[in-house]
């Protein structure tokens, strides 16, 4: 599922970089940029730019997953 990311913390993002200007221009969803280790909430058109000229996945988070799931699913 690599339209599907889960962090380390137990953080459940869908990968939505294709639709990420109309999200933005939307303003339903919050989208954040995300790194190796952590994610950025994207306040403006400048960062979703920066963002995708760098090539960076663009993300909202759908689901968190408690740590007794995480530790089972291991």
């Amino acid at each position: 599922m690599d339209n599907i990311k889960i962090t380390k913390e137990g953080f459940v993002f869908l990968v939505v970089t294709e639709s990420a200007k109309e999200l933005f221009s939307s303003g339903a969803l919050a989208i954040y940029e995300l790194y190796d280790d952590s994610e950025s909430l994207i306040l403006t058109r400048e960062h979703l730019n920066k963002a995708l000229e760098h090539g960076s996945e663009i993300v909202v988070e759908v689901a968190h997953l408690n740590d007794s799931y995480r530790h089972q699913n291991q």
